[in-house]
């Protein structure tokens, strides 16, 4: 958020029923602090947490403003009231430039989980590379390992690490990533990412 960006969050309620909840910001922190809550103002009011009714089959957005005049970054979490499902989750961030959007992409929303895998591929000729992006709600710094397969599963190179801050969040580049700047391009595969906590 800000410096030109903005983030909406959709949320859209599956069920028969009405959910109730809350949405969070949280900054990055850093390898030595902390994340904490963050302030942005969302949908003309200002704070870290911002209270969503859903009516069953419907959906909500909640759009930042844009402000400050400096980029923020951290993560978003969706915490849904005790008793009530959680909703699908999107998140979509912009940039414009002199009220022009220059770039738009989007990213669905996951649950908490000691490992994921998702696709990953690097390409030169075609300028692709994958991002990730890692947030934690531990209270204590965790260390994250990535794990590079090929499609048919066969494990390329060593696992790369990082340390993710405590309430924090870690972004980059696959290539960026200790060890797998060597790799052998193209690549298409398929990367672990796992928690050191259960």
């Amino acid at each position: 958020v800000g410096g030109g960006c903005t983030t909406q969050v959709l949320l859209v309620n599956p069920s028969d029923q009405t959910i109730r909840g809350s949405v969070e910001f949280w900054d990055a922190g850093t390898p030595t602090i902390s994340g904490a809550p963050i302030r942005f103002t969302v949908e003309g009011q200002t704070g870290n947490s911002f209270a969503y009714t859903l009516p069953p089959r419907s959906s909500q957005r909640l759009r930042t403003s844009g402000t400050p005049a400096t980029t923020q970054v951290g993560s978003i979490r969706i915490i849904p009231q005790s008793g009530s499902p959680t909703p699908v989750g999107l998140g979509v961030f912009s940039f414009k430039r002199v009220g022009v959007t220059v770039s738009e992409a989007s990213v669905a929303g996951v649950g908490s989980a000691r490992t994921q895998r998702m696709f990953a591929e690097i390409s030169t000729v075609d300028k692709i590379v994958t991002g990730l992006a890692v947030a934690s709600t531990s209270t204590a710094p965790e260390t994250i390992t990535f794990e590079l397969f090929t499609l048919s599963g066969a494990p390329v190179g060593q696992p790369a690490t990082l340390t993710v801050p405590a309430n924090g969040q870690v972004v980059g580049f696959l290539n960026a990533l200790p060890g797998f700047g060597s790799l052998v391009l193209p690549f298409q595969g398929v990367v672990r990412i796992s928690s050191s906590s259960a």
